[in-house]
């Protein structure tokens, strides 16, 4: 698969030309997603306007902002893809994510609100991993009967 993740294969046709907005995975000490832009100058930290996608989403001229707001480079393009396979991703670099975050998406044969509380837990944005696992705890302790499945674990990025 990482033969696959360049930029020739994943970006539109025109290249960065319009409004490409991403989601990363930025590793370190305070580890976790961060909306970004991807420009032909490379891979743009956006979390300074919106700590995540949904709510840059929300942003009344979010398009331009994704264009052309002045951001810090996370990296270029393609370092970001290929550390984007799971199966040969180094840890300990940024990464693409699915670009959705908070937004309220309905999967096929998943509970709604089960699936939304695993998103919010999981996306906390920045959130350290033993805040978000006492989070997530907290919640399936006291919603046990009825998301019986939930468990804290389920609820964190892979490592």
């Amino acid at each position: 698969m990482r033969e696959r993740l360049t930029p020739d294969n994943c970006l539109p046709t025109d290249g960065c030309a319009g409004a490409l907005l991403a989601r990363v995975w930025i590793p370190g000490g305070i580890a976790g997603p961060v909306p970004a832009a991807v420009r032909d100058s490379g891979v743009h930290d956006l979390s300074t306007l919106a700590p995540t996608v949904s709510g840059l989403l929300e942003e009344a001229d979010a398009a331009r902002l994704v264009r052309e707001v002045d951001a810090p480079v996370i990296g270029p393009v393609a370092d970001l893809l290929a550390d984007s396979d799971e199966a040969t991703r180094n840890p300990s670099r940024p990464y693409f994510l699915a670009p959705c975050d908070l937004q309220a998406l309905k999967a096929a044969g998943v509970t709604f609100a089960e699936s939304m509380l695993e998103r919010v837990i999981r996306n906390a944005p920045r959130a350290t991993r033993p805040r978000r696992t006492k989070f997530a705890g907290r919640f399936t302790t006291s919603l046990a009967s009825t998301f019986p499945r939930s468990s804290p674990d389920r609820m964190m990025p892979s490592a």
